[in-house]
């Protein structure tokens, strides 16, 4: 199939299309926003129909996926031996702001390889192209331009204009080398300067789209480059079911290992950081927990020997006075001491004179006026007033009946 492409055909075309582009770029037009909040010109759309229609003419076998066409069900494309990659103008963004760094890109991908790549950047008057197997070209250049043969001491390194992530700015700030000289551009001539050698490295560690990088990265890999996966190391793909590009590096091989070394090195050094301020919350919680536990042990020691049968009794009457209270919130060794509270009790009848009531701490039975936590029941027919110490005989007592409500040896 590769012979049958005329790659010259495919220059005219994408030629075609920029003329057509650049005829609207010299005058103001209208900019709509796609469902994405991506900007569409009507450049964009003329771009498309040039070059969608040129192709069908040219390759009418050939199927044709194009950022601003409908978008094919993977399960029609999964099974395309070849198809066109387009992207009519890759850059809006910079084509609006009138900086000429936007192109034109056209490829045919052969299963999931970029075969053919032709990127067009009218403004700037630029032309790259390539064919596997013929090389690559800029101007009929053949690429690479420029090679750097000391990348250990300074390193070129081309970024997004107008997508830089910080995921993206940190591995640039962690390069292992001298010097980096970092660089902004727009569109796939990111791409296309790492074929030329104008840049050594172009990390992408945010998203893209296939149709975004598949005619530059055939450019990139008739010049002796590679646009691998961030992760894997391992060449992008295309025509996925997915066809949102992973994070990747261009790049030559050569440099991969001096690159990276330094970056994951610092990338291990924040997860165990990381790790560490996780494991020092975990000990943390268990330092607490067991200091709960010392203090459930150690507790006895210090108010006494706790009478377990008085307590499970205790906890069964507190319940029983929970649900005569409608609600009000009662806690071990915590209970009503206001005039509301033992309002409470008096409206519903509740019996105080025989409560042994629930365990109190060593402190009551020393100073048992003294302690806030006592009661006396009013009687169905007596006004309310503030709780006071009521001993298991009912009466009104002193640091003797403090005793008999306590289940403290």
């Amino acid at each position: 199939m590769l012979k049958k492409i005329d790659i010259e055909k495919i220059v005219n075309i994408a030629k075609e299309a920029g003329d057509a582009i650049m005829q609207i770029y010299e005058k103001n037009f209208k900019i709509e926003y796609k469902d994405d909040s991506s900007p569409l010109t009507e450049a964009d759309t003329k771009a498309n129909e040039i070059i969608c229609t040129a192709l069908q003419k040219f390759y009418p076998n050939i199927p044709i996926m194009s950022e601003e066409n409908k978008q094919i069900s993977y399960e029609l494309r999964k099974n395309w031996e070849y198809y066109w990659c387009v992207d009519p103008i890759d850059g809006t963004k910079e084509f609006i702001k009138k900086n000429g760094e936007f192109t034109v890109n056209i490829a045919l991908i052969h299963k999931d390889t970029p075969i053919l790549g032709v990127v067009y950047a009218p403004a700037l008057d630029e032309l790259y192209k390539a064919q596997k197997g013929k090389g690559a070209y800029k101007n009929n250049q053949k690429l690479p331009l420029h090679i750097n043969n000391n990348p250990e001491k300074k390193l070129y390194v081309v970024a997004s204009k107008s997508h830089l992530s910080k995921e993206t700015q940190d591995f640039i700030d962690n390069i292992n080398t001298q010097k980096v000289k970092q660089v902004s551009k727009g569109s796939s001539l990111k791409l296309c300067m790492v074929a030329t050698g104008e840049a050594d490295l172009y990390p992408r560690l945010a998203p893209t789209m296939e149709w975004d990088t598949a005619a530059a990265d055939a450019i990139v890999r008739e010049s002796g480059k590679m646009t691998y996966q961030f992760s894997s190391n391992e060449p992008i793909i295309y025509n996925k079911k997915n066809l949102l590009n992973p994070w990747f590096v261009v790049k030559q091989y050569k440099f991969y290992a001096k690159i990276l070394k330094n970056l994951e090195r610092n990338t291990k050094m924040k997860k165990k950081n990381q790790f560490r301020k996780a494991f020092t919350l975990v000990e943390l919680l268990v330092v607490i927990v067991i200091i709960a536990l010392l203090s459930s042990l150690v507790a006895p020691k210090f108010f006494g020997k706790l009478d377990t049968a008085k307590v499970k009794t205790a906890n069964t009457q507190m319940q029983m006075l929970s649900q005569a209270l409608d609600g009000f919130r009662l806690d071990v060794g915590r209970y009503p001491t206001t005039q509301e509270g033992l309002k409470i009790l008096w409206e519903k009848d509740v019996n105080l004179k025989n409560w042994d009531g629930p365990y109190l701490p060593k402190a009551v039975k020393e100073d048992p006026w003294g302690y806030p936590y006592h009661y006396k029941s009013p009687g169905k027919n007596s006004e309310p007033y503030d709780l006071y110490h009521l001993g298991s005989d009912g009466k009104e007592g002193g640091s003797d009946d403090a005793k008999d409500i306590s289940v403290w040896d």
